[in-house]
């Protein structure tokens, strides 16, 4: 059961299809989406061609046939810059990608990550650097926190991969000992 809140660059295509189409999505899937009083409706992307991203990140659906359920639901506001919580489960995620045995482990495991990650390196490509010359072309513009370590460099290691065509850095900080 997937379950997204939204609550505003790059953005999903309006042009989904059929309401019918979406509401059986949402009943097999076993979606629902709480939308705050005043909120726009959230239409899920259903498909990958729908999606205005540029072209380096689309690499990240090489060998899905179609967005987790997760992804098809929070990325159209994700992608508009509104807030967004979801709740997926972990196992679909990784049933779903484990028959891309060729791809590489950070990206077996990424439906989830890339539900958020996505979003944010395309919001990151479409803004311009700081030209503030205290940053040193150095700021801090998306902060993911993970529960732990393992997940944080599983993390760490999507979004590097994704973001290296654009020379977006990512680095995971983290403590404790090793298990």
């Amino acid at each position: 059961k997937s379950t997204s809140t939204a609550d505003s660059a790059p953005s999903a295509s309006s042009s989904m299809g059929p309401s019918s189409n979406i509401a059986a999505f949402l009943e097999k899937n076993e979606i629902t989406l709480h939308i705050p009083q005043g909120g726009n409706e959230v239409t899920p992307i259903l498909s990958f061609s729908q999606l205005d991203v540029p072209e380096q990140l689309r690499a990240a659906f090489d060998g899905f046939k179609e967005p987790t359920p997760i992804q098809a639901c929070s990325w159209p506001p994700a992608l508009e810059g509104r807030d967004v919580v979801g709740i997926a489960e972990t196992g679909r995620c990784v049933h779903i990608s484990a028959q891309l045995s060729s791809r590489p482990q950070s990206l077996l495991r990424s439906g989830k990550t890339l539900a958020f990650g996505l979003p944010a390196l395309a919001r990151l490509v479409a803004s311009p650097l700081s030209k503030d010359k205290k940053s040193k072309g150095t700021t801090v513009s998306v902060l993911v926190m993970a529960p732990t370590r393992e997940l944080a460099i599983q993390t760490h290691e999507t979004l590097e991969k994704l973001g290296e065509p654009f020379r977006i850095a990512s680095v995971a900080v983290y403590g404790g000992v090793d298990k």
